[in-house]
């Protein structure tokens, strides 16, 4: 069942985040051919030609914006919509468990994102010159992997994984929880969001510290001149098992309150 659910989800929106990847895509073709970036830093004075350039530029940042703000905002209104606001009743009535409702939403989210963030690299690369782009992130790559060591590139996108799907679910849980307050809810969502941002927040400075100070004490009791940092892997790895278990807490309380504290409008 949660595999028509997920089938359900890419369908609904799918209508709305492909139509601005094209145009996106579409506007940065165009600006390729175009080229308004170089000749707006060559051109003398303003005329038709220098408007047009402008106008290229502006519209591929506003789609670039709109890719961005877009995905955000399908993200939280397909929560909102279909499980707390009168689709629930429907969606509810369905033979399917509440946790495979939030897994939907939140696999759904993350391909999403992941995807608008490609959408928006693969625009770059077009608009931009590819190969110096490509030499120079090449470079880039070195430089990390010396760094931090080889394994930084498994390590690091599980980490960053790990950071969105707690993103996700904190949004998720923030409504949830705000749309038990009889009135306000919106309101009541942003604070919650507010005061989950900040203990999140809270709790990764005091962990971040107290791991510094314990794998890189040394590093700092004498001047630092390492090309280095040992146990990158280790420093990410911890971090990421904190945000996961973040995130199940948030993937509980979601269950929780939708599961026997559901207030439909």
């Amino acid at each position: 069942m949660l595999g028509k659910l997920l089938k359900y989800e890419i369908k609904a929106t799918s209508r709305i985040l492909l139509p601005l990847y094209l145009v996106l895509l579409a506007v940065a073709v165009a600006n390729r051919f175009l080229n308004p970036f170089e000749m707006v830093e060559n051109i003398e004075g303003f005329n038709i030609q220098s408007f047009i350039n402008v106008l290229s530029i502006l519209l591929y940042f506003i789609m670039a914006a709109s890719v961005i703000a877009g995905t955000f905002i399908i993200i939280l209104q397909r929560f909102y919509k279909n499980l707390l606001s009168d689709e629930g009743y429907l969606s509810f009535t369905l033979p399917v468990e509440t946790h495979q409702h939030i897994l939907s939403k939140t696999i759904t989210s993350i391909m999403w994102v992941i995807l608008s963030i490609i959408v928006i690299i693969a625009s770059i690369l077009i608009v931009a010159d590819i190969d110096n782009f490509i030499r120079e992130f090449s470079k880039f790559l070195e430089e990390i992997s010396t760094v931090f060591g080889s394994g930084i590139f498994v390590m690091l996108p599980i980490y960053m994984l790990s950071a969105l799907l707690l993103s996700i679910l904190t949004f998720y849980n923030s409504i949830s929880i705000g749309h038990q307050f009889q009135n306000h809810k919106v309101i009541a969502s942003f604070i919650m969001f507010f005061a989950f941002y900040i203990l999140t927040q809270t709790i990764l400075v005091i962990l971040l510290t107290a791991i510094t100070f314990n794998l890189y004490g040394d590093l700092f009791a004498s001047p630092f001149n390492a090309t280095t940092i040992p146990n990158a892997n280790l420093f990410f790895g911890i971090v990421t098992v904190v945000l996961l278990l973040m995130a199940v807490g948030h993937y509980l309380s979601i269950n929780y309150f939708l599961k026997n504290k559901l207030n439909l409008e």
